[in-house]
């Protein structure tokens, strides 16, 4: 039986509930992760209790679109991963050794560059768009690249590029990938929902 939207679930000790649904930004104060935000609109937050966290992971912000969670039955402490649209891992680590992770380079440069593909990569990218910019306590980085060579399996999915997204300090950061698609009605907006939620990061201090 399908529960209402603001069900609470509790199952194998994991605990979900919409914090926010809202017409318009939510500012929400994650002290787990050391930081706020802004809940995008039309998106809600999951509050995850007791989630279990991969190593060297200081806490997980989890979204999902509004409209979209459809309670059911949990069967593993895991299985919220099941009903996400989208999970960010916040880390103990430098912004700039977690843009070099995902394929960016913060170097002495104004503006981001990506890491170079070595020649026998099947998949090459061109910056489009980059940009740096100052966050309370941190940095955002952000680019956006065209695919110049795609496999089949991007050709098929519609694949055309991706957006990166890299907040931090020299304590912590945390990163994300968007892969655009012109198959995916909700593409587009959800590039825009996480740009503007990486840009109202505010971190709690340097470190």
């Amino acid at each position: 039986m399908k529960k209402p939207l603001g069900t609470t679930l509790l199952n194998c000790g994991l605990l979900l509930t919409t914090l926010a649904c809202h017409a318009g930004a939510t500012r929400i104060d994650r002290q787990d992760c050391g930081l706020s935000f802004e809940t995008p609109r039309g998106w809600q937050q999951l509050d995850i209790a007791e989630a279990q966290l991969e190593p060297g992971v200081t806490c997980v912000i989890a979204f999902t679109r509004a409209g979209a969670l459809a309670p059911a039955e949990v069967g593993q402490p895991e299985g919220w991963r099941e009903i996400a649209d989208y999970v960010l891992e916040v880390k103990p680590r430098s912004l700039r050794d977690a843009a070099k992770e995902i394929g960016l380079n913060l170097g002495t440069a104004d503006k981001p560059q990506l890491a170079p593909a070595p020649p026998s990569a099947s998949v090459a990218f061109k910056l489009t768009k980059a940009e740096q910019q100052a966050l309370p306590h941190g940095e955002l980085a952000l680019a956006e690249t065209e695919a110049t060579k795609r496999p089949p399996s991007m050709v098929r999915n519609g694949t055309t590029g991706q957006l990166i997204l890299v907040a931090g300090n020299e304590g912590r950061s945390v990163a994300f990938v968007h892969w655009r698609s012109a198959s995916n009605a909700h593409s587009g907006q959800d590039a825009a929902a996480l740009t503007s939620l990486f840009k109202s990061i505010a971190f709690d201090t340097d470190n």
